[in-house]
């Protein structure tokens, strides 16, 4: 009976200690992180989710993040943190579900292409493509405000921008999804898009 434990305790011993160590099929990183000093690179890759600051000149940054709604002006606290997202994180396709903004009820100056001229004003490739969905069948009569559930924005921005070829939103136009499609090499074409579920 103790020997069966101590087998087992030595073969647990011995699958953590080949964990650490093993790499997926195929090569490629480690499932954990290397430890403080090491490299962050196996020489094709970064490590994933270690290492966000830097970043492979051929490579494009695609996040997406739920924001819970966006600010009905430009200048708010809340935006400055997501332009100053994008132009830290050098963001190059950036997916947004939750906008919760009805678009016509923002004042002039403080729309969509507004923010991201802020965001992308001192870039060194400078340029943004974006579809932005919203629900245009609400009726807004008794609306005090511009906030509006779901809604979301697909945005290529800098160096991906020039690659962007056609935009569009869901045909219902309740803000359920945006996609931008891309040139892509040899003539092929890709597309990025941004969803908001529904839950009943």
């Amino acid at each position: 009976m103790e020997g069966d434990n101590t087998t087992a305790a030595s073969q647990d011993e011995s699958q953590t200690s080949s964990l650490t160590a093993s790499t997926p099929q195929g090569g490629g990183p480690p499932f954990f992180s290397p430890p403080p000093g090491k490299a962050q690179s196996d020489g094709a890759r970064d490590w994933s989710g270690d290492g966000h600051r830097r970043r492979s000149p051929l490579a494009t940054r695609i996040c997406f993040q739920n924001v819970n709604g966006l600010p009905e002006h430009g200048n708010d606290p809340k935006q400055q943190q997501i332009n100053s997202w994008l132009k830290e994180e050098r963001v190059g396709i950036a997916l947004l579900a939750e906008a919760k903004t009805f678009w016509p009820s923002i004042n002039k100056g403080h729309g969509w292409s507004d923010r991201l001229r802020q965001a992308t004003m001192k870039s060194k490739q400078k340029g943004f493509y974006s579809s932005v969905a919203y629900n245009r069948h609400q009726d807004r009569s008794a609306a005090t405000s511009a906030v509006q559930w779901g809604g979301c924005i697909a945005t290529v921005l800098n160096q991906v921008a020039h690659r962007a070829k056609e935009a569009g939103r869901d045909p219902t136009v309740l803000g359920r999804w945006a996609y931008v499609r891309l040139q892509g090499r040899k003539l092929k074409a890709h597309g990025v898009m941004s969803r908001t579920l529904w839950l009943r």
